[in-house]
């Protein structure tokens, strides 16, 4: 009866076997069915005479800059905006929150955190915007460089320009 079992456990891992056999296959033949469309796609692109599906280097997404600004507060900044206006705010930012937390209730907390980060929400996509307009990061909240006499001309300046 030994000998019959081992007869068994030899048939079973012979099935076994099969099986890992014919997993690995049914991979390979998704691999190569995964590389086909891969290729395909490539191929109905440089037709279209597109390169890759990607906006251009050196652009800021609005969307991205919008919601990391929404979720994150002004942290999210730091995506588009310039980082002399973004470091400054995250730090009151911040000192604010840790400042108010001790004095007022988490409910009454809550409804403010969420008005300020709609606002900086905004804030970011009119940063990712500036950037895209400009080709570099423009600050909405302080002067420029070059000498802009109030921050609110950066703003009108943005919303003013057609592209």
């Amino acid at each position: 009866m030994k000998q019959d079992e081992r007869d068994v456990r030899r048939q079973k891992s012979a099935t076994e076997t099969d099986d890992d056999d014919s997993d690995s296959g049914k991979l390979q033949s998704l691999k190569a069915e995964l590389d086909r469309v891969a290729s395909g796609a490539t191929l109905a692109l440089e037709i279209a005479g597109l390169k890759k599906p990607t906006r251009p280097p050196g652009r800021k997404s609005l969307a991205l800059s919008g919601i990391l600004s929404f979720l994150l507060g002004p942290f999210g900044w730091l995506y588009a905006a310039p980082l002399k206006e973004a470091i400054p705010v995250i730090i009151a930012y911040a000192a604010l929150g840790w400042l108010l937390q001790l004095i007022l209730p988490s409910f009454l907390l809550m409804y403010l955190v969420g008005i300020v980060n709609v606002a900086s929400g905004v804030a970011g996509a009119l940063y990712a915007w500036g950037h895209n307009s400009a080709g570099k990061r423009v600050p909405l909240l302080l002067k420029e460089s070059d000498g802009d006499e109030n921050p609110a001309a950066n703003i009108r300046k943005l919303l003013s320009k057609k592209k």
